[in-house]
């Protein structure tokens, strides 16, 4: 062989090995890439945002990505991650700190590889989430390792913690709600992480219609149709009655942690009820166990919309009730439907609650179970009132006043809310019976009632009085009424009054910053505001408060982009509890563009155009502010 060809063979051999490196290594971006991409498509913002990855939906991920085919997405996933984050046998990361060139995180798609092994643990739950991630990455081997030192994995915060922050802190920039937390227990510290996005691993699943849904549904212990609210306290009611349901399970649905000694976040129960929901409505359908958790069992769009209410009281004492249907998980988009209500149609629009859609349709004549056909909207065909023995009212969150109550949430201590009860049927002295009896052992207090529609009582302003309440109900009191209305620390940051910015949510103008309120049980508390925007930095300041108190704002902040993060504890040894994004906004930000076209108009019988802005233009002769130009 000659010796150009010899050194040719040898150039194309190096040249090989490297080809090779650069194309796992965008395998890996590839995936990382279209995983981002996928997990925030989804939702709008201030909405919580999940890494929930399992192998179901790294198929769809593989799929519409482009990546490769389904059923080999998986295997193709985990060897990507394999050959970027393994390096001599150990686990390293450091090559996907930081972010890409268009800043988005490179660490999320080793991130959701530890989701993907929070959700394959094995029967005994939690414990074998290390002995999880041992089988993904090393198949062949025949003793898994045990535990992260078997996984020559480093600790926490030289490996996977950073990772989470990164991830977090731009979920906020792009006005997301990050919902990764790290545990307090030392032995849930760093894997809590994971588990936090990943609410129902496989052998869950399989267990809940095995042995909870499908024994209930056979027994007529549950039927056919609950909308969520009603499915979460028989959920609720079916943990606390039997003990020996799986200690994982029941920790959430409770809202408590056992090993790391913490409290769920509120995000994550809600997400944690909802999918458990979801696995109810497949099993209702008969579908298999095992073929939900393995992802074959395809998943659409429950067939029908719950439906919540809304009150609103007019200024002449009139009072009317109008429907609030819910939306599909994940921020769906609502696709042009409609509901047909008394032969009239009305459209579905989205709310700034993502869980709502808008009030919709005229004043119910009653409160009365109804059905309501849906149109135009895939997969749903009907919009349902369920048949509710009371309604529970809490001021929505999103209106600027008081006066807009909704049927959508818990209420928070200290707050005014109404119970509407109905006035026949089997339940209804027990619960009539409830409300004296809450009130006179202190739990709450009610401004007067009144009947102001046939055949339902308002029981108005009702305060709760004292928080927490006690997990079980007293004696002689409903058990669903008392755990509608008992107050629940959701752990979040509320905003209160305020100059909101028009269409651009979690944003208030300068100068008119709203006061901000803590919703936990955890005291004292401290509010830290820290700046965002890197071109320009501000300094991070602290404020101390208790429970209860409203927070201040600063008034003097500049106009920017901060994170507000509510701590427990006292300082120096505080726990982060909350977190939310806030935009401050000048007012220089809202001056009136002048539009691309103009109004045409008449003047002496001459068309003229009418061009309408705001400062005047100086450097477009045309634009005359507020006279008609040529």
């Amino acid at each position: 062989m000659p010796p150009a060809a010899r050194t040719c063979n040898r150039g194309g051999s190096k040249s090989s090995g490297r080809l090779s490196e650069l194309t796992t290594r965008d395998e890996y971006l590839r995936w990382n890439d279209a995983i981002i991409t996928t997990v925030i498509g989804g939702c709008i913002t201030d909405e919580p945002v999940f890494l929930a990855v399992d192998a179901e939906r790294l198929a769809q991920i593989a799929v519409t990505c482009d990546l490769c085919d389904g059923p080999r997405a998986c295997d193709r996933f985990v060897t990507a991650v394999r050959e970027r984050c393994v390096v001599d046998g150990r686990i390293n990361v450091r090559s996907i700190e930081g972010v890409d060139e268009s800043g988005r995180p490179l660490g999320v798609g080793f991130l959701a590889f530890l989701v993907l092994a929070a959700g394959e643990r094995g029967a005994a739950g939690d414990d074998r989430f290390y002995l999880s991630l041992s089988k993904l990455l090393w198949p062949q081997r025949t003793q898994p390792a045990q535990n992260r030192q078997d996984l020559k994995m480093p600790s926490g915060e030289r490996c996977e913690e950073p990772l989470w922050r990164v991830w977090n802190s731009w979920l906020l920039t792009q006005g997301f709600a990050p919902t990764a937390r790290r545990g307090q227990g030392p032995r849930e510290k760093f894997r809590m992480y994971p588990i936090s996005q990943a609410t129902l691993s496989r052998s869950e699943k399989i267990y809940l219609i095995e042995h909870v849904f499908g024994p209930a549904i056979e027994a007529r212990q549950l039927s056919d149709f609950l909308d969520q609210e009603a499915f979460d306290f028989w959920l609720r009611q079916r943990v606390k009655r039997a003990p020996h349901l799986w200690q994982g399970i029941t920790d959430r649905v409770l809202g408590r942690d056992r090993v790391g000694g913490h409290r769920f976040p509120a995000a994550f129960r809600e997400e944690f009820l909802a999918e458990c929901f979801e696995i109810y409505t497949l099993a209702v359908t008969g579908s298999d166990a095992s073929a939900i958790a393995t992802g074959i069992d395809t998943r659409s769009v429950r067939p029908t919309l719950g439906a919540g209410l809304v009150r609103e009281a007019a200024l002449d004492g009139t009072v009317d009730y109008r429907l609030r249907p819910s939306r599909p998980r994940r921020g769906r988009d609502c696709a042009g439907g409609r509901v047909v209500i008394n032969d009239r149609s009305w459209e579905l629009l989205a709310s700034e609650d993502p869980q709502w859609f808008q009030p919709i349709g005229e004043p119910l004549p009653s409160l009365a179970p109804a059905s309501f056909v849906v149109e135009n909207y895939p997969g749903v065909a009907s919009l349902d009132l369920p048949d509710r023995q009371f309604w529970v009212l809490a001021p929505d969150p999103t209106a600027p006043t008081d006066q807009l109550l909704v049927s959508d949430r818990k209420p928070d201590p200290d707050e005014r809310v109404m119970v509407v009860v109905r006035l026949a049927g089997q339940r209804t002295d027990a619960v009539i019976a409830s409300m004296q009896r809450l009130k006179e052992l202190g739990f709450l207090d009610w401004q007067g009632n009144a009947e102001t529609m046939p055949g339902w009582r308002e029981y108005r302003r009702c305060r709760i009085l004292i928080s927490p309440w006690p997990s079980e109900a007293p004696a002689g009191v409903d058990p669903e009424l008392y755990l509608r209305l008992s107050p629940e620390a959701s752990d979040t940051i509320r905003f209160e009054s305020g100059l909101r910015v028009p269409e651009e949510r979690g944003a208030f103008m300068e100068g008119c910053l709203p006061d901000l309120s803590i919703v936990t049980e955890a005291d004292p508390l401290i509010l830290r505001i820290a700046p965002l925007d890197k071109h320009a930095p501000q300094e991070t300041r602290e404020l101390q408060g208790r429970r209860g108190q409203p927070f201040r704002l600063p008034p003097e902040l500049r106009p920017g982009l901060y994170v507000l993060q509510g701590l427990s504890g006292e300082p120096g040894d505080e726990r982060e509890i909350c977190q939310r994004r806030l935009v401050v906004r000048a007012w220089q930000d809202l001056a009136i563009q002048r539009p691309s076209t103009g109004l045409w108009t008449s003047v002496a019988g001459a068309p003229r155009a009418l061009r309408l802005c705001g400062p005047r233009c100086e450097a477009d002769p045309a634009c005359i502010e507020g006279e008609v130009a040529q």
